[in-house]
């Protein structure tokens, strides 16, 4: 990584925000699954 870093700065660059992006996606991902999940509990607490 470090040869990537000194030498291909622009495709370092990339790879890092792309890993950032994907960290970011996956926390969104996660926080609408948990959104989800608390919606679909409160649904079935009403119906029963």
């Amino acid at each position: 990584m470090k040869h990537l870093k000194e030498n291909y700065k622009a495709h370092y660059l990339a790879l890092f925000v792309e890993n950032m992006l994907n960290d970011e996606l996956l926390s969104v991902d996660q926080q609408m699954n948990d959104r989800y999940d608390l919606l679909v509990k409160q649904l079935m607490e009403e119906r029963y």
